[in-house]
């Protein structure tokens, strides 16, 4: 759910977001493993200024793909402030914080940074890697750095990986964002042109 300003989310009577206050555009999600056929109730208010509310679900992979380790400050430095694991969306890596935190009670709207690692198979072949990022974006295969736009500002990128041998690698993503609208989204696809 993303909302500005309170929301709340039941399914199944269940109730699995709970954020009943004044935002600007959070975004919250919430996992469950489930079958058939379910009932969604949402609740919503608004409170002053714009007035904005959009709620999805979407499959996911039943393992997390990513370990991501969250940082204050926007050079990946010291201790991160949070750990954990997320799944892969429909695109690898597809966040759209907007002016909102990626963990509202640990990390302030700006200056932070994070790192995501995740395994992917991969075919034998050449593949082009894009980005669309607000603000720095670098990508890694094998530590082997694909992407390297490490500045303010949106930015849409892409790089040609030839020759990648089959079978497991290893995808490191960081990412940093000062000040303004947050967002990240990584893809890749096989150059069938070939």
């Amino acid at each position: 759910a993303q909302a500005d300003d309170g929301v709340r989310v039941w399914l199944d009577e269940q109730l699995l977001i709970d954020e009943w206050h004044g935002a600007s555009g959070q975004v919250y999600s919430v996992g469950r493993t489930l079958s058939g056929r379910h009932t969604v109730r949402v609740e919503y208010y608004e409170g002053s200024g714009q007035a904005s509310l959009r709620v999805a679900y979407e499959l996911l992979p039943q393992e997390p793909a990513w370990d991501v380790s969250y940082y204050r400050g926007i050079n990946l430095e010291g201790t991160p402030v949070l750990v954990q694991q997320e799944p892969r969306s429909q695109n690898p890596l597809d966040q759209n914080w907007t002016y909102g935190s990626p963990a509202p009670d640990i990390l302030g709207n700006d200056i932070w940074s994070a790192r995501w690692t995740g395994q992917f198979e991969f075919e034998a072949g050449t593949y082009y890697f894009r980005v669309l990022a607000d603000d720095g974006v670098r990508v890694y295969v094998d530590g082997l750095a694909v992407i390297d736009r490490w500045t303010d500002g949106f930015k849409e990128v892409s790089n040609r990986f030839v020759d990648m041998g089959a079978g497991p690698h290893t995808i490191t993503v960081e990412y940093y964002d000062r000040q303004g609208p947050a967002s990240l989204k990584l893809w890749w696809y096989l150059d069938t042109s070939e």
